[in-house]
């Protein structure tokens, strides 16, 4: 009986000696085939648990899959403990990525698996001669890799940005540090991707406020004709977001935090100088009815402190072109400087995170 019956103990070893290489998966492929399919994530389940027997003791694959299925957060403690068997396998001691995967399977989902077949990608390129000494395979997996790591912070730098206290009186408002996985793509993958990241934030955030942009095309609510919004889509969206790849500039100083926190400080400043540019241009029409206390839904209407600033700023600023100047730089300002204070503030707080600051080590 003992020679026709395996324990699983004794089907482990079976279980490593299977190759390692198909279980290697292009990163956009992955990313796409979980973005898109529900399947695909109980697959790679399945897949990963039977590769990750090779290192600690063995776990049934089925099992692991119907229990992921069926058991609600079970995925999370799973996602848990096979991150502790990938650093294993890489032959690190990291114990910050199995803590990241838990926080990061409850909020963000899609990102754990992506994160982790990174890795074991790695691990397999090290086992994979041919991979590891083609040139031309290690651009492509690079090149991949970039793609993925890009696409994961900018869908980051997008939850982050819907999650907002609003400030000043005309919609503007402060987000959760959303600018900062730009930052981090600036500092770790450099100007090309940092500006092409930024780039393409800029024209999801123009879809995530579709509405808001909308309105800028209806000359009685917006009060600009359609040229005027194209140029404030330009300003406002476009090159506001864009110019924070310039983080991406100040990558080269040795010391993570300072290169961190001086790219973020520029970044945004250079964004607050769109946005005011855009008020001077196409708002400061607006100038006079937002400090004036007597009209209805201004600014200064709201009375105490607000109004005091309201007739401050119309006995002092005499001309149209100070008063509109004024009033664009203190309407961007009110939600541009805290943005940028905390930003600044985050930015050094992750330069504590070695995976986030180590450029040779992948996210």
């Amino acid at each position: 009986m003992n020679d026709q019956i395996q324990t699983p103990e004794e089907k482990k070893p079976a279980e490593q000696k299977a190759p390692g290489y198909p279980l290697y998966c292009d990163l956009t492929k992955h990313s796409l085939l979980l973005l898109f399919t529900v399947i695909w994530y109980y697959v790679w389940i399945y897949r990963t648990t039977s590769y990750l027997n090779r290192a600690g003791e063995y776990r049934d694959a089925k099992k692991k899959l119907l229990l992921c299925f069926f058991v609600p957060f079970y995925a999370v403690y799973w996602a848990y403990r096979s991150a502790q068997r990938v650093t294993e396998l890489e032959g690190t001691n990291d114990k910050e990525f199995p803590k990241a995967c838990i926080w990061l399977s409850i909020f963000i989902p899609i990102v754990t698996p992506i994160l982790m077949q990174d890795r074991i990608n790695r691990i397999i390129e090290q086992t994979e001669p041919e991979a590891k000494n083609s040139e031309s395979s290690r651009r492509l997996i690079e090149h991949t890799r970039s793609l993925a790591e890009c696409a994961v912070l900018i869908a980051l730098a997008t939850v982050l940005s819907l999650i907002k206290i609003p400030i000043g009186h005309l919609g503007g408002s402060v987000t959760l540090l959303s600018a900062l996985p730009l930052v981090i793509i600036c500092y770790r993958r450099g100007v090309k991707w940092g500006f092409a990241s930024a780039f393409i934030y800029s024209l999801i955030h123009i879809i995530v406020r579709v509405s808001t942009v909308a309105v800028l095309f209806v000359p009685d609510k917006s009060g600009l004709q359609w040229y005027g919004a194209l140029l404030s889509i330009l300003l406002d969206y476009i090159v506001a977001f864009t110019v924070i790849g310039t983080a991406s500039f100040f990558r080269r100083i040795k010391v993570p935090g300072v290169a961190l926190g001086v790219g973020a400080g520029v970044g945004l400043t250079l964004r607050y100088v769109s946005h005011f540019l855009s008020g001077i241009i196409l708002y400061s029409a607006w100038a006079t009815w937002y400090f004036d206390a007597a009209e209805e839904d201004s600014f200064a209407s709201q009375g105490g402190v607000a109004a005091k600033i309201g007739e401050w700023v119309l006995n002092t600023f005499k001309t149209p072109s100070g008063l509109g100047a004024f009033y664009s730089a203190f309407y961007n300002g009110l939600f541009m400087i805290p943005e940028i204070i905390l930003t600044v503030a985050g930015a050094v707080a992750v330069s504590f995170i070695p995976f986030v600051v180590n450029k040779n080590k992948k996210v």
